[in-house]
C-alpha cells in the first residue's frame, strides 16, 4: 500500500494505533502482545518428561535483545503472572534466534522441571524479561513485559480427605484419634490413570508453621501405605512416627527434657503441625506438593474445676526484708530472705540443708554459700525465713543475681492439689559497693578510676573543683590575699579560693579522672597600689571527690550499689581475718 492510497484513512489509523497503546497498557491480552511479540509456534502441551519448542517472533519495530544459551527458565508463568515453575532456571533456553534478532526459538526440557506453582495442570504463558525486547529504527519506546498463551502442562489435581487428630495424656501419651488421610488426584476433574503414577519416590515431611520448629520434632516417614487406587492413594500416621526431639541431648538418668504441653502449641496445648507430600511424578512430570495439618491437643485444659485449676499456679510467695527489694551481701547487716508457703504446705521440717544458695554473675561465675555458716533458716509450717549472714568483700566476680533452690525432701504438700516441680526463685542483688581505685603517687598526676556507674560524662559529675588561695610573707608572718575592699592581706579563713581545674588540668577521660598536682606557682596582685607575688597554696585533692550520694546524673550498674562513703569496702584486704596482700603502707 502506498501513502497516496492511504490519507483518507489517516485518521482511522491513527485511532486504532492510540487504541493498541492503550489496551497494551492496561492488559496482559493476546491484543496488547501484538504490540512486542507473538507466538508463532503450535501451542505446546506438557503431559510427560521431554523437550517442547515454542518460536516467538517481534512485531514491526520492535526485537529481540537475546542470545542463544540464554537460560529463559523465569519467562514462564501463569495467568496471573506468577512462575509457572518452582525452578528459577535450567528447564527453558534459547536455542536459536534469527539474524536480524527478529524472531527465537525456545526450548523447554520438561525433564528438569522439579516443581509446579501450581496445584494441578493450568494454561501456560510466556513473558519475557524488560531488557529482552527494545524497539527498532525510530522506534525509541520501552517495552513492558508481557505474556501470551504458548500451551499448557497438565499434572494431576491433589485434595486430602480425613483429618490427623491426636490428644496427649499423661498415662497414655501421643494417641490419635484419627490418624488416616486419602491423597485424591484428578485431572481435569476426572479420576487421575492409575498406571501413571511413580510413588517410589513419594514422601512425608514435617513442614514449617507456626509455634514450632521443625526441629522440634523427629518424624519418621514409613513411605505412602498403599499404592493408588481408584485415583487416590492411603496414608497412616502412628504415635511412634511423631516424637519431641532433645536435640541429641542426652538426659540425665531421671528422663525430663522437651515434652508435650498444655501451655505448648498455641499456648493452650493445641498443636497444629503441617506435613507436606513430595516425590510424586505423574507420567515422569512432578505432582505438586500437597501440605495437611496434624492436630494434637495436649491434657490439662478439657476438663472443669469449680474453684479453679485443679493444679494452683504457684507454690509460694517469694520476699525479703532488703530496701528496694534488693539484698545487700556487701554491708555488715544481714539480709532476710521470705518464702510464704500455699495453703496445704507444710514446711515445718525444712533444714538448712535442703536449700542451695548460689550466688551467679553475668559472665558466668558462680559462689555457692555454706549452710549453717553463711544463712541459716527458721521455718514454721507456712513461713520459712532465710537470714542470709554472708559478707561479700571482693571487687569481682560482681554478683547480680542469688538464685535460692529448695529440695522437697522435707516438705509435705496436697499432691491433688499442686503439681510441684523445681522449687526455686532469682533475687537480684547488690555485692559490691561503687567503687574507686587510685593511682599516680602523691606528687605527680593523680588518678581515680570509678568502676559500678553508667553514664560518667564529665568530672563534674562526681567531682567537686579543686581550689587553690594566695599566701605570702608579709613582715615574717604569713598572710593571704583577699579582693575584699579591692584587694587586702587577710587571714587564712578570709582568704578568696580561686577554682584550680584548669591549673590542675582536671579531666574525665572514660572512667578516669585525671588531676596534676601544682607546685611553686605564683601570681601577682595589687595591694593598696604595690604589687605583691603570692604563692598559690592547693587545696588537698584527695578531699575533691564527692561523696557518694552527691554524684548526679549516674546509674548505678546492676550487682552494684552505692555506700555512704567511699571507704566502705576501699581497703577490704586490710580486714583482719583475710590478712593476705596489700597491708596499707608504703613499700
Amino acid at each position: 500500500m502506498k501513502k497516496a492510497t492511504i490519507l483518507s484513512l489517516l485518521g482511522l489509523l491513527v485511532l486504532a494505533a492510540c487504541q493498541t497503546q492503550t489496551d497494551s497498557s492496561s492488559s496482559s491480552s493476546s491484543k496488547s502482545t501484538s504490540t512486542y511479540f507473538e507466538v508463532t509456534s503450535n501451542p505446546i502441551e506438557i503431559t510427560t518428561d521431554n523437550q517442547y519448542e515454542v518460536t516467538l517472533n517481534a512485531t514491526d519495530t520492535w526485537g529481540f535483545s537475546a542470545q542463544e544459551g540464554q537460560d529463559v527458565t523465569d519467562w514462564l508463568v501463569l495467568k496471573s503472572d506468577k512462575q509457572a515453575l518452582t525452578d528459577s532456571s535450567g528447564v527453558a533456553q534459547i536455542t536459536a534466534v534469527d539474524s536480524d534478532s527478529s524472531a527465537i526459538t525456545i526450548t523447554i526440557d520438561s525433564s528438569k522441571i522439579t516443581g509446579f506453582s501450581s496445584n494441578g495442570g493450568a494454561t501456560l504463558y510466556i513473558m519475557p524479561d524488560s531488557s529482552s525486547i527494545v524497539g527498532t529504527g525510530d522506534n525509541h519506546a520501552h517495552y513492558s513485559e508481557t505474556s501470551a498463551k504458548i500451551g499448557k502442562y497438565v499434572i494431576p489435581k491433589v485434595s486430602v480427605d480425613g483429618t490427623i487428630e491426636g490428644e496427649v495424656t499423661q498415662e497414655d501419651g501421643l494417641t490419635f484419634t484419627e490418624n488416616q488421610i486419602t491423597f485424591q488426584f484428578t485431572v481435569d476433574g476426572e479420576e487421575a490413570d492409575s498406571s501413571l503414577m511413580n510413588t517410589e519416590a513419594a514422601k512425608i515431611v514435617l513442614a514449617e508453621g507456626d509455634g514450632y520448629y521443625t526441629s522440634d520434632y523427629t518424624y519418621s516417614d514409613q513411605g505412602l501405605s498403599t499404592k493408588m487406587k481408584n485415583g487416590s492413594i492411603s496414608y497412616t500416621i502412628e504415635p511412634e512416627d511423631l516424637q519431641i526431639s532433645n536435640s541429641g541431648y542426652e538426659l540425665g538418668e531421671n528422663g525430663g527434657g522437651r515434652n508435650w504441653s498444655e501451655i505448648g502449641g498455641d499456648g493452650n496445648g493445641n498443636y497444629h503441625l503441617n506435613f507436606k507430600l513430595s516425590g510424586l511424578e505423574y507420567n515422569g512430570l512432578p505432582v505438586s506438593v500437597e501440605t495437611f495439618t496434624a492436630d494434637v491437643y495436649c491434657y490439662g485444659r478439657t476438663f472443669e474445676v469449680d474453684d479453679g485449676s485443679i493444679y494452683a499456679n504457684d507454690v509460694a510467695k517469694w520476699s525479703t526484708t532488703a530496701e528496694n527489694n534488693t539484698p545487700v551481701l556487701c554491708d555488715d547487716y544481714t539480709d532476710d530472705l521470705i518464702i510464704d508457703w500455699a495453703n496445704d504446705f507444710d514446711a515445718s521440717k525444712l533444714k538448712a540443708k535442703d536449700l542451695t544458695l548460689t550466688m551467679k554473675s553475668q559472665y558466668g561465675d558462680t559462689l555457692t554459700l555454706t549452710a549453717g555458716d553463711d544463712f541459716t533458716i527458721e521455718t514454721k509450717k507456712n513461713r520459712t525465713t532465710i537470714h542470709v549472714n554472708y559478707t561479700y568483700w571482693a571487687y569481682t566476680p560482681v554478683y547480680q543475681t542469688l538464685t535460692v533452690d529448695v529440695a522437697k525432701k522435707h516438705l509435705t504438700w496436697d499432691e491433688d492439689e499442686y503439681k510441684v516441680d523445681d522449687i526455686s526463685h532469682d533475687y537480684s542483688i547488690a555485692s559490691v559497693y561503687v567503687y574507686n581505685v587510685m593511682a599516680g603517687g602523691q606528687t605527680g598526676t593523680q588518678t581515680w578510676t570509678i568502676y559500678g556507674l553508667d553514664g560518667l560524662e564529665n568530672w563534674q559529675q562526681i567531682f567537686n573543683a579543686p581550689t587553690y588561695t594566695l599566701s605570702a610573707e608579709i613582715d615574717g608572718e604569713t598572710r593571704y590575699y583577699s579582693e575584699a575592699n579591692g584587694g587586702s592581706l587577710v587571714d587564712e579563713a578570709s582568704a578568696t579560693s580561686y577554682d584550680a581545674s584548669t591549673d590542675t588540668n582536671l579531666q574525665l577521660l572514660d572512667n578516669t579522672i585525671y588531676l596534676t598536682r601544682q607546685y611553686n606557682q605564683t601570681e601577682v596582685k595589687s595591694i593598696n597600689g604595690q604589687d605583691v607575688t603570692f604563692t598559690k597554696v592547693y587545696s588537698q585533692a584527695e578531699s575533691a571527690i564527692k561523696a557518694p550520694k552527691d554524684v548526679t546524673n549516674v546509674t548505678v550498674k546492676s550487682g552494684f550499689i552505692l555506700g555512704d562513703t567511699w571507704e566502705e569496702h576501699l581497703r577490704w584486704p586490710w580486714q583482719t581475718f583475710i590478712n593476705e596482700g596489700y597491708q596499707g603502707g608504703r613499700s
